[in-house]
């Protein structure tokens, strides 16, 4: 197995490796502002289509997560393989018609497939980008361009909120929106439109990236791609399952409560999807971009100074107190205090994804990363994306039979998941430090 090392980087220029991160980053945004959508658009649908909560927390959580997940494994087996830019070139096609199909759906059956479509679309993007931003940096300097990365999706998940109230509220309105095409369409149908189809435009930006296609190894030293990353997924599987766990708890928190906030706030309080959306979208861009930079940043400078639990260390600090401001947000009376308590809490867990993607390069072959970042991400999907919206759904549909009562299944959910988060962070301590000693070019 063959070790990256700082004098392994290509010799790019920082401005060139940078702009690789930002190309990325912007497709990264379109594709989260797609997935998040439906966020803001809960009520308007179930109105039209007549969707219960466990369908429309089906929709959030289940059609996207699922097939995100049966992708990621041939995806991760790709990118390993072929060329990055081909994967995401098709992958984010695919996405946006699908997004923008949504919009079209008059089923439970046609939105799911739509969804769906979405979910397997974006599978492409995550482990091609974390494997060409690992082969540009060295590993002390790699959770700040994740986390630069993950940018993307905050601002897209923000944009969906901001964008998606002012195309409902605008298409509500005398006269509706006047695009071509889209006359007495309803306004949450015309919002799936006016955000998907643009990716279809966007998409040709891809081929700004380099040309990367990996070099495989004979066949006879290969013992097998698969068998070859189990084998070190084996031999390091305390880090790799509680490095996931951990992580998928906190994408649980995020998505779960993201997923639900425009009804609490539209259900509790009053608010018009206008306001919620402005207001949802643009603190939590206001929030995500200088804690991810700040995040980056802080656990690069612990890792330089030999902290190669750096990444676990920061989380197992900051989950609980994400835990207490979340469960606090949705029992208090108050609207903007719950949007201020809300944002706290993302502040402290919004990063995850930078650096665990960054944590997880490094402990990583670089031959094996596009694999083991897909074994990470259909973990993190399944018992994150998934589960959160729907866990949320089921206490407030099962559990209180009440759908005003959403607020306190946020409360609930929100202090037991980063509970569990800070858990396993604490106990991958350890076995992280070990993974990584086992990387010789680090010592």
């Amino acid at each position: 197995m063959s070790d990256q090392s700082s004098a392994d980087i290509p010799a790019l220029s920082p401005l060139r490796r940078w702009g690789i991160v930002l190309i990325l980053t912007l497709l990264y945004g379109f594709g989260t502002l797609d997935r998040q959508m439906m966020a803001l658009l809960v009520g308007p649908i179930k109105h039209d289509l007549g969707f219960s909560e466990m369908e429309i927390g089906a929709l959030q959580g289940a059609a996207f997560s699922l097939f995100f997940v049966l992708a990621s494994l041939p995806i991760g087996w790709l990118v390993d393989r072929v060329s990055r830019r081909a994967i995401i070139f098709w992958g984010t096609l695919f996405w946006s018609i699908c997004a923008a199909a949504s919009g079209l759906a008059g089923s439970f059956a046609q939105m799911f497939a739509a969804r769906a479509g979405v979910g397997a679309g974006e599978a492409t993007l995550q482990p091609s980008a974390f494997a060409t931003i690992a082969d540009n940096f060295p590993a002390e300097r790699l959770a700040l361009p994740m986390s630069l990365f993950v940018i993307g999706a905050n601002i897209g998940a923000g944009m969906s909120f901001v964008l998606g109230g002012m195309v409902v509220e605008w298409a509500s309105g005398a006269g509706g929106l006047d695009v071509p095409g889209m006359a007495g369409l309803a306004p949450w149908r015309q919002a799936f439109l006016l955000t998907g189809l643009p990716g279809l435009v966007l998409v040709f930006i891809i081929f700004a990236l380099p040309r990367h296609r990996n070099k495989l190894r004979p066949v006879e030293q290969q013992e097998g791609d698969f068998a070859l990353a189990w084998r070190h997924y084996r031999r390091n599987w305390r880090f790799y399952v509680l490095h996931n766990l951990a992580f998928a708890c906190c994408i649980s928190f995020i998505v779960g409560l993201l997923a639900w906030n425009p009804a609490f706030l539209g259900r509790i309080h009053g608010w018009q999807p206008a306001a919620i959306g402005a207001w949802l979208g643009l603190t939590q861009i206001g929030v995500s971009v200088p804690a991810l930079v700040l995040h980056g940043w802080a656990v690069d400078r612990l890792f330089k100074r030999g902290m190669h639990d750096a990444h676990l260390r920061w989380f197992s600090v900051l989950c609980p107190i994400a835990g207490v401001l979340g469960c606090a947000a949705y029992l208090v009376n108050d609207a903007w205090l719950t949007l201020v308590l809300f944002n706290g809490a993302l502040f402290c867990v919004v990063s995850y994804p930078g650096i665990a993607a960054a944590a997880l390069q490094i402990a990583t072959p670089t031959e094996l990363r596009g694999k083991l970042s897909s074994v990470y991400l259909i973990g993190l999907n399944l018992l994150g994306s998934l589960t959160g919206p729907m866990i949320v759904a089921a206490i407030t549909q099962y559990g209180f039979g009440d759908d005003a009562r959403v607020g306190w299944s946020m409360s609930i959910f929100a202090a037991s998941i980063m509970a569990l988060a800070t858990l396993f962070c604490l106990l991958g301590r350890g076995p992280m430090r070990t993974t990584i000693a086992a990387r010789s070019w680090l010592s």
